[in-house]
């Protein structure tokens, strides 16, 4: 069995055929005008993509249109969907099969890449392989043509004079929990993960895995979101793992704001305000931990949509109606 990322590669030929986006999918009859409208009202539009594999393995291996995921430039993940091409085949040696891919995305972002998944394990491991591919687009590229450039560094350099995203906030304020738990051996459970790809799936809320946990995007009224981060967090006095919700809301710069918002804590029915530091600047946040045992599917959607909507309504007081993305 093959259980490296570079042999697994070695399997597949990938061929992007064609990329279509929004009215241009109805025109050329990949998905209905209904179904777009429908994707539509939930701030969507579709994307559809025609791909060509080439399968160089020695044994048979299916692949279906279900095993593919579309990145969006914020590093979110969206199934794919069948058009009436779909892609579905079994596949011998030297076989060749054409499909097509159908995708529904957040509009305020652009697709970056496309993500197979091999259903091939990694070594010891309960993780599969996925592969990545390049789209026709400027913009993308995969995982080894990044780290293959010598301008990475400066790819990666912040840019100056642009204000800290919502996301990059989220990151950073889990790394540094995740370094304050080196030491913790925290198991992150299979079935937290099951809750959240159910919450995901039942709320239409997209997500993505970061380090010791989950980050989510909730769309909210009015056209705002908030981000929320579903992370491990320690363990309980009995051993057991614990998994905190939270949000970052806004820069702690006005002291006098302090006070008032600590007395806000005993009347809140989800969770606590606090300051924590990220990336060198003092943040109010709102945070409750549950233990992992107990975290259902329906006390996660009741947490996450209470911690959006509670995080989202202070940073709208404390920013005058800013929305930090």
């Amino acid at each position: 069995m093959f259980v490296t990322l570079d042999q697994v590669k070695r399997l597949y030929d990938f061929k992007i055929l064609d990329l279509l986006k929004g009215e241009d999918v109805v025109k050329h009859g990949k998905c209905s005008q209904w179904a777009r409208h429908k994707e539509q009202k939930n701030d969507k539009d579709v994307i559809y993509i025609q791909l060509k594999v080439v399968y160089k393995g020695e044994e048979s291996r299916s692949i279906l249109y279900v095993q593919f995921h579309l990145e969006d430039a914020e590093g979110y993940f969206s199934d794919a969907m069948p058009p009436e091409d779909y892609l579905e085949k079994v596949l011998g040696p030297g076989q060749t099969v054409k499909g097509g891919l159908l995708f529904a995305q957040y509009c305020d972002v652009a697709p970056c890449r496309l993500w197979f998944n091999t259903s091939i394990l990694y070594e010891n491991s309960a993780n599969p392989i996925l592969l990545d591919i390049a789209l026709p687009l400027p913009e993308s590229e995969t995982r080894s043509q990044i780290f293959a450039r010598q301008d990475i560094s400066r790819a990666y350099r912040p840019k100056s004079g642009k204000p800290v995203s919502q996301e990059e906030l989220a990151l950073s304020y889990t790394q540094d929990i995740a370094s304050n738990l080196s030491n913790c051996h925290i198991i992150p459970a299979v079935a937290t993960e099951n809750v959240i790809k159910e919450v995901s799936q039942q709320c239409n809320i997209p997500y993505r895995k970061i380090t010791h946990g989950y980050l989510l995007r909730v769309f909210l009224p009015g056209g705002r979101k908030q981000n929320v981060i579903v992370n491990f967090s320690g363990k309980d006095e009995q051993g057991g793992d614990l998994v905190t919700i939270g949000t970052i809301c806004a820069p702690a710069r006005e002291k006098e704001h302090d006070r008032s918002l600590l007395k806000m804590n005993p009347q809140m029915t989800c969770g606590a305000i606090g300051i924590s530091p990220i990336k060198g600047e003092d943040f109010y946040v709102i945070t409750k931990t549950y233990p992992v045992a107990s975290f259902s599917r329906e006390v996660a959607i009741a947490a996450i949509r209470s911690m959006a909507a509670k995080g989202d309504s202070l940073e709208n007081d404390l920013t005058g109606g800013q929305d930090v993305q």
